[in-house]
């Protein structure tokens, strides 16, 4: 299916059908990848919501395909929700929202724009998403984070930090030209190969070093400077995209899941977004990282994981459904 974007053009939508009649419907975010709506995991989700009777839509967000984060991410959002609303001439309060990683932060920030709150949607749930966009940035530094008492040490997803240094690099000096590292991004997201092949023949050693500190997920010492700059320079946009500063204002009740193994965002960012949630159901579970399912670990353990994530999951549903 498409929709009509919020640049007027026609942009892609997923659409699925429940296998039963249904008044309730569930719209999907993606969070910040090249897959977008077309991802294997949200479409595996999209199915599961569908079977149980909801009729499930996943929009297209350029901005976050693109992996470019920015207030238009939120615009993209408030529209595509008005356009549904009208489109199908829905009751919102049948209507519920999920938001994945980034686009869980900017789920949340979305139900505060005026168009959204005049016809709030039922509920929303955040998956992985973050508190502060600092500490994220912190946790990057160390793949450190504190449970029970306990030191655990994550290593680090490699995306995060192409994602981060693809779309702050243009707004700050670093001391050196990054304009052909920036494009080889681009094109490195966007999967153009033959284009990343051509332009790492362009690049200085030192940007070579850098490039493949980038895509190794290495946080050598050079990455980390150019990171403090991030920090220095962009500590206000990094403030406004992050719900420490507005989270309190989101008046729906929010269902938040994370796993305590997220190597992208510390599942520590979910409890502290919790916190400052007016409303919220928090779940944080040991059978997921930030994109797979994961089984390890004793066999009674993954049961009473399995139980745990199923009650929350029933409240969640017990809540949009009936």
């Amino acid at each position: 299916m498409v929709y009509v974007g919020y640049d007027g053009n026609p942009t892609p939508l997923k659409y699925f059908i429940p296998t039963k009649s249904s008044k309730h419907t569930l719209l999907i975010y993606p969070g910040a990848s090249p897959s977008g709506e077309d991802h294997e995991k949200l479409h595996t989700l999209g199915i599961a919501f569908s079977r149980i009777g909801y009729e499930v839509y996943i929009p297209r967000i350029p901005p976050l395909k693109q992996l470019i984060i920015t207030e238009e991410v939120n615009e993209w959002m408030a529209h595509f929700y008005s356009w549904f609303l009208d489109e199908k001439q829905i009751d919102s309060n049948n209507v519920s929202i999920i938001g994945i990683s980034f686009g869980g932060s900017m789920v949340l920030k979305t139900s505060l724009v005026e168009s959204v709150r005049r016809r709030s949607p039922r509920t929303l749930f955040s998956y992985g998403t973050y508190f502060h966009f600092k500490s994220v940035l912190d946790f990057l530094y160390s793949g450190k984070i504190e449970k029970d008492g306990k030191t655990i040490n994550i290593a680090t997803d490699n995306w995060a930090l192409v994602g981060l240094i693809y779309n702050y690099l243009p707004k700050v000096d670093v001391g050196f030209s990054t304009k052909i590292l920036v494009a080889t991004l681009r094109d490195y997201i966007q999967e153009k190969d033959k284009n990343v092949s051509e332009a790492l023949k362009d690049l200085s050693n030192n940007e070579r070093q850098i490039w493949d500190d980038i895509v190794d997920g290495n946080l050598s010492t050079e990455i980390k400077r150019i990171i403090n700059v991030f920090q220095k320079e962009c500590a206000t946009e990094f403030e406004n995209y992050s719900p420490k500063l507005w989270g309190s204002q989101v008046t729906n009740k929010v269902y938040i899941l994370h796993g305590t193994y997220d190597n992208m965002v510390p599942f520590t960012e979910s409890v502290k977004l919790a916190n400052v949630l007016p409303n919220s159901v928090l779940h944080i579970t040991d059978l997921y990282s930030h994109k797979e399912f994961s089984l390890g670990g004793k066999l009674i353990h993954i049961i009473k994981e399995s139980i745990g994530l199923l009650r929350f999951l029933s409240k969640f549903i017990r809540d949009t459904i009936y």
